[in-house]
C-alpha cells in the first residue's frame, strides 16, 4: 500500500447522531479554528454557514382596510410593475405558490389573479415552468394607458360628484399638467 493512502480495509466512520449533529450544527464564521497539524491526522470539522439574503422584500404591499378584493389588488400591483418597467417581457413571476406564502393569503386569491392577468394578456403561464409577463409589443405602453384612464375617470367621477363642469375640470387639468412639468 502507497503511504498516504486510506488502506482498503478500514471502515469509514459510522452516521451516529452526535456525528451528523456535528456535521450540520450551523455555526458562526468567527469560530476559532485550531491548525491542521494539532488535529493528529483527524478531518476537519465540517461546518455550515446559514445567512439570510435581505435582498427579497415584500414585493406588494396588500391592504385589509381597501375595499377591493386582494386579487384585484395584487393584479394592480403587478401591473403597476410592469407598466414602469420593473417586470419587463419575459420576467418571470414569483411562482403561485410562493407568493401566497410571502404574502400570506390564499393560494386560490394569487391563482385567480394570475388568471384575470391572462385573460387580459398581461401574463403568460407556462405549465410546468412558471408565469411570465407577456412578450408582445406595446404591452406596457398599454398598461400605462389603461392605468392613466383609470385615474381620469376616477378625477371626472369625482368632478361630477363635486358640480364641477367641464370647462373647469379640464382648466384644472391643464393647471397641474403645467405645474408638474415645472418641476
Amino acid at each position: 500500500m502507497l503511504e498516504g493512502q486510506p488502506s482498503t480495509q478500514e471502515k469509514p466512520p459510522r452516521a451516529s447522531s452526535s456525528n451528523i449533529h456535528r456535521l450540520f450544527t450551523p455555526t458562526l464564521q468567527t469560530q476559532e479554528r485550531k491548525p491542521l497539524q494539532e488535529k493528529k491526522g483527524l478531518d476537519p470539522p465540517v461546518h455550515t454557514v446559514y445567512t439570510v439574503s435581505m435582498n427579497n422584500p415584500v414585493l406588494f404591499d396588500l391592504s385589509a382596510t381597501d375595499s377591493r378584493p386582494m386579487y384585484l389588488q395584487i393584479m394592480d400591483q403587478i401591473k403597476h410593475r410592469i407598466a414602469i418597467g420593473d417586470w419587463p417581457p419575459g420576467f418571470a413571476l414569483p411562482s403561485i405558490r410562493g407568493l401566497a406564502a410571502e404574502l400570506r393569503v390564499s393560494v386560490i386569491t394569487v391563482k385567480r389573479a394570475y388568471l384575470e392577468l391572462e385573460r387580459e394578456a398581461a401574463i403568460i403561464t407556462q405549465q410546468g415552468k412558471g408565469s411570465f409577463v407577456a412578450e408582445r409589443p406595446g404591452i406596457q405602453e398599454e398598461l400605462r394607458r389603461k392605468d392613466l384612464l383609470e385615474h381620469l375617470i376616477k378625477a371626472v367621477e369625482l368632478a361630477t360628484t363635486l358640480g364641477i363642469d367641464r370647462a373647469e375640470l379640464k382648466k384644472q387639468l391643464v393647471e397641474v399638467m403645467e405645474q408638474t412639468r415645472k418641476k
